[in-house]
């Protein structure tokens, strides 16, 4: 059945927090260590900070493509842990088909109970692989909620 209506896009930026990331003399530290992996994430990730703050937040963005009053496409980010994929979707009022890993991958993104249950992806160094000096907060999936939130309200 072919939907009906106007396409509507809504794009909601915001900040997810970034937790236990180093200083500027942690990562002056690494950088100057014997440890290779340690030092060339130092490296690379202070090329990244030419002012000399080292990030607290990751940009990000939530998309909700509309098709009439039918159908929805929601747009997130990174490697969306399944659970919070599925939250996100529900938050929207009408069908809707969700796509993880759009406009980019900067990282996994866990739900809380993910974040604290730990593990390779959800702790160890998996922020390092992506070039962020710190894992997601437990607090980045409330910010995504509400980024959702406020899309379907646009």
């Amino acid at each position: 059945q072919p939907a009906g209506g106007e396409v509507r896009v809504s794009r909601v930026p915001c900040e997810l927090p970034l937790e236990k990331q180093p200083t500027l003399a942690d990562m002056q530290a690494m950088a100057a260590s014997d440890d290779a992996f340690n030092k060339a994430f130092a490296i690379w990730t202070l090329a990244r900070c030419p002012d000399g703050h080292v990030p607290t937040t990751l940009p990000y963005e939530a998309q909700l493509f509309t098709l009439g009053n039918e159908v929805s496409v929601l747009a997130l980010p990174g490697e969306v842990v399944s659970e919070l994929g599925y939250a996100a979707r529900q938050t929207v009022p009408r069908p809707t088909l969700f796509s993880g890993y759009s406009n980019g991958l900067p990282c996994y993104v866990p739900n809380a109970r993910i974040r604290r249950q730990g593990g390779y992806e959800a702790g160890l160094r998996s922020n390092e692989f992506f070039g962020l000096p710190g894992w997601l907060a437990q607090e980045s999936e409330l910010a995504i909620l509400a980024a959702v939130e406020q899309a379907c309200g646009q």
